[in-house]
């Protein structure tokens, strides 16, 4: 499989390539709007570093990871549609041109305007979640799966509000079952949220 990297900053380099560079079948290449990146994450893990968005998708990867700063996703995104790749996958959240503290509701349109033109012209479009892959999540999956512990009955954490998409996602990726409920409790602003 041949992957393609827009954006090698911290979260690339900490949390996707690590784990990506050790995959015996993962081709890797790499563009970030300073080249010098692009060109230390390819000495560092391997493969080819491009220094423009066409030189990476002349690479014709199988997926592209877009791991850019959430303000600047839209416009890589709207970029990267020209080039009709077959998959998309970005981090969270997928559009939040101010910041994720401060996602607005032109956020949610512009989104949705992209997802339309990627199911348009075929390509799949999805955000992953790279909390999966941390150290302590894959020993977690490994004990519940050595000690066949069953489904999860009850789970309470206490969660930064920018991750709590990574604990909805761990959750449903661990506890071996989907919840009837997830409660999320804002006690600085005094709201109360129930998700089905």
């Amino acid at each position: 499989m041949h992957l393609a990297l827009v954006g090698v900053g911290k979260v690339a380099v900490n949390n996707y390539l690590p784990y990506l560079a050790a995959q015996p079948d993962v081709t890797l290449a790499y563009y970030n709007r300073t080249f010098a990146r692009a060109e230390e994450a390819a000495a560092r893990f391997g493969g080819t570093a491009c220094a423009s968005l066409e030189a990476l998708m002349a690479t014709a990867p199988d997926a592209v990871l877009v791991l850019t700063r959430e303000t600047v996703r839209a416009e890589i995104l709207g970029q990267l549609l020209a080039y009709r790749p077959r998959r998309i996958f970005c981090e969270k959240p997928l559009v939040a041109a101010a910041g994720q503290a401060a996602v607005a509701e032109q956020d949610f349109w512009t989104a949705r305007d992209l997802v339309g033109r990627a199911q348009a012209q075929g390509t799949t479009l999805a955000m992953v979640f790279n909390y999966r892959f941390f150290r302590h999540s894959r020993l977690a999956a490994q004990l519940h799966a050595a000690h066949a512990l069953g489904p999860l009955r009850h789970f309470t954490g206490l969660v930064h509000y920018a991750c709590w998409s990574h604990a909805i996602d761990l959750l449903l990726h661990l506890g071996g079952a989907r919840p009837a409920w997830i409660t999320a409790l804002a006690l600085v602003l005094g709201l109360t949220q129930v998700v089905r």
